[in-house]
């Protein structure tokens, strides 16, 4: 086994989860599933978690994305076209998102006035979202993506929390390196291997979740592949948000769950871990919203210290060419 970081060939097995073995390589700490499941696996397990209503959730999405004045997801997205308009210098930008999903993303960055287009390996969702979005998400299946857009063509790729669910994350960082303009930027978010939950949790880490995740990356590693194909780190930075990890982490339902669990394994109890994975991804705004995430104001400075040095649970990092 070839590390597809540092390109390693030593490395040890961390140990198993959902039945699925995790290695580390020994050099620059990258971690990977392995074997890796096949794409008929994955595509059933996808498939199974697939929501029969996907129009009416799309269009939900959108007009939620458009109307509601309390959407962090929304703010995010704003947060990152506006970072890359300053490192770039071009108010209107050709943008091309890796892994689009419901297409929020190039349904903003269209609306804000840029020119961007979505990708997806589900032909459903690519479908479906036509008519609903402002943009179009295109259905690329196993097409390597250098072979569906022109080369030096997009003065942004973004991928948010996509790298670490494909089988080849090199494979598909050398594609996208060719379509880049050289003076655009790659914009990558991942769970930060390096965060201090990841590190608290080890195998319990709700980010270690084979096979929806298979590779576990940090700046370092990270630098590492982007620097294999002529790319380097230009900003980076990590953090919790409400649109994902604050409510992922910090809610005191998880935190209930997480102490059954450390009792059962701890003194064998027979505590039940199910958990209901029913977020909601806005700004606290009334006495019940921000009860519910009292773990995160109490642990506030904490996580603030953490993320300011590089230890929070959501990386992102902006790379160029060299």
């Amino acid at each position: 086994m070839q590390c597809i970081c540092c390109s390693s060939t030593d490395s040890s097995e961390r140990g198993r989860k959902n039945g699925y073995s995790i290695y580390i390589c020994d050099r620059c700490g990258c971690e990977f599933v392995y074997p890796m499941p096949t794409n008929a696996e994955l595509e059933q397990y996808y498939n199974d978690g697939m929501n029969k209503d996907l129009k009416e959730r799309i269009a939900a999405s959108i007009e939620d994305l458009e109307k509601n004045p309390n959407h962090p997801h929304r703010d995010w997205f704003k947060e990152i076209l506006q970072k890359v308009e300053k490192i770039s210098g071009k108010k209107r930008m050709r943008i091309l998102e890796i892994g689009s999903s419901m297409g929020s993303f190039v349904h903003i960055a269209n609306t804000l006035g840029h020119d961007a287009i979505g990708t997806e390996i589900s032909e459903e969702t690519a479908d479906v979202s036509k008519g609903i979005i402002n943009g179009q998400i295109l259905y690329t299946g196993s097409s390597p993506y250098d072979k569906l857009f022109a080369a030096e063509s997009f003065d942004l790729i973004y991928m948010e929390h996509v790298l670490e669910h494909v089988t080849d994350p090199a494979a598909t960082i050398a594609q996208l390196a060719t379509l880049l303009k050289p003076d655009g930027v790659l914009s990558i978010s991942v769970p930060n291997q390096a965060s201090w939950l990841a590190k608290l949790y080890g195998m319990y880490w709700d980010w270690m979740s084979p096979p929806l995740h298979l590779y576990y990356f940090n700046k370092m590693n990270l630098g590492m592949l982007l620097q294999r194909y002529d790319l380097n780190i230009v900003q980076d930075w990590t953090g919790e948000y409400y649109f994902r990890s604050v409510f992922q982490f910090f809610t005191l339902s998880m935190f209930v769950f997480r102490m059954k669990q450390i009792m059962n394994t701890l003194f064998k109890t027979t505590f039940t871990t199910e958990y209901n994975f029913d977020y909601h991804y806005k700004y606290p705004g009334s006495t019940r919203e921000i009860f519910n995430i009292l773990p995160y104001f109490v642990l506030y400075p904490v996580i603030k210290m953490f993320s300011a040095i590089g230890m929070g649970n959501d990386l992102t990092v902006f790379a160029r060419k060299r």
